[in-house]
Order: C-alpha cells, then structure tokens, then sequence
C-alpha cells in the first residue's frame, strides 16, 4: 500500500526502489503500531525518538505563544482531551511506555534515539541510524530535507528561542534509558 501511494504521489524520476528510502512519520501512531507495522511489512525498522519532557513541553509552549502572538497560526488541540500539562504529561509517558515495549518486542527492528543526543552529536546518531538502517553514512544525513529539498528549522526551539534549553540535564532520562 505505502509503495503504491509514493509511486503514485512521486515524481516518477525520485521513485526508485533501489535508491530511496521511504520514511513515515506519525510518531504516537506509529509508536502504537511499531508491533502491527512490523508484522504487515516484515523487513521494517524503526526509530523512536525519545526526547526530554521539559524540552518538548516548552517546545509546544513557544508554539502556542507564538500563535497568541500572531506569529505561529497553526491550532494546536487539546491533547488527550485534558489539559495543556497534563496531556503532553500523559503522551510524553506513553510514548516511554512504548519505547520500552517495542524494544523488547521487535528487538533489533527498533532502535531508540535520545533527540538530545542528535542534537548534540548529529554525525555521531546519524552514523548509528544509518547503521541501523543499513546505509551508507553520507552527509546528506545531517541537512533538513523535504522531497531532496533543503527545509530550514522544524523545532520551535531552532526560531530564535534563547532559554538555555541545550543546558538541562538528562540525568532523568539517562535513568530511564538504563531502565
């Protein structure tokens, strides 16, 4: 199914199996069906992209200020029909939840990946994703890209946000990851 919609939605000169790769990111959805997706496409891997709470609380906290500000227009909704804290609370610890699980689960089909860790030592995670993934580490690896186009910051936190945010200790999630 997903090779039938990228052949048709590609253009035909960016579609060949032998070259691409094709990567589908809906994190929770695809955290809550790692299992299943594994089971329908058998030679599939995964990588789950754990980030600290703090930084993604405050990452969807800019947002929403950006938006009262009338510089960032994108709604965003309620999360688990709760409110703003509790929801990212309850999917931040979910998706953990679910790290754990897939992990044991799919074994070497899942690979974690601290988004702290790749912001710090982006060649050093891209080679070991790549290595994951088995390919070749290429440069290409560490530049933004959208369709083979270069795509500036995606994370509220790459606009202009200057918290010290690439300061907060990982000791937490360091104890979750020994867990």
């Amino acid at each position: 199914v997903y090779r039938a919609l990228f052949s048709g939605a590609m253009p035909s000169d960016q579609f060949n199996d032998e070259k691409n790769i094709f990567i589908e990111k809906r994190p929770f959805d695809n955290e809550a069906g790692a299992i299943q997706l594994s089971e329908a496409f058998p030679d599939a891997k995964f990588i789950h992209v754990i980030r600290d709470p703090r930084t993604r609380y405050l990452s969807e906290k800019m947002k929403r200020v950006r938006r009262r500000l009338g510089i960032f227009t994108k709604q965003a909704a309620r999360v688990n029909d709760k409110d703003f804290a509790t929801g990212h609370a309850e999917t931040t610890m979910a998706s953990m939840e679910l790290a754990l699980l897939n992990k044991a689960i799919l074994g070497e089909k899942y690979h974690l990946v601290r988004f702290e860790d790749l912001l710090s030592d982006p060649k050093g995670e891209m080679s070991k994703i790549s290595s994951h993934l088995n390919i070749e580490f290429s440069e290409n690896l560490l530049k933004q890209t959208v369709g083979s186009k270069t795509q500036g910051a995606v994370s509220s936190l790459d606009w202009g946000m200057s918290s010290g945010i690439k300061d907060i200790s990982s000791s937490r999630l360091d104890q979750f990851f020994k867990h």
